[in-house]
């Protein structure tokens, strides 16, 4: 692995980080009480720090919201390629909703 490589990797998983402490807030406050501290604070790093790796507040709860909706992506896709016709498709991605909701 090239120095380039491994500073890329770095990189990735610092930005994995930041997104992973701003989706621990985001459990406990709204979008809209959400700050660069809360995130700062709970990624263990200084909030000029993440200036590095994102733009701005918005831009870290854009990615929050990316992987939600991947991992949504996700879901659907393994549930539907477990049946043939689109009726039970369409269920199986009923399921993986039902399966989603809070306690």
């Amino acid at each position: 692995m090239s120095i380039e490589e491994r500073r890329r990797e770095e990189k990735e998983q610092r930005r994995h980080s930041i997104v992973d402490a701003a989706e621990t807030a985001l459990k406990t406050k709204r979008v809209e009480d959400l700050t660069m501290s809360d995130v700062s604070s709970n990624a263990r790093l200084s909030r000029s720090l993440l200036y590095v790796y994102f733009e701005d507040l918005d831009d870290i709860v854009l990615a929050v919201t990316r992987r939600g909706f991947q991992n949504l992506l996700d879901r659907f896709r393994k549930a539907v390629g477990h049946h043939d016709t689109g009726l039970m498709q369409i269920r199986a991605i009923g399921e993986a909703l039902r399966g989603l909701r809070p306690g």
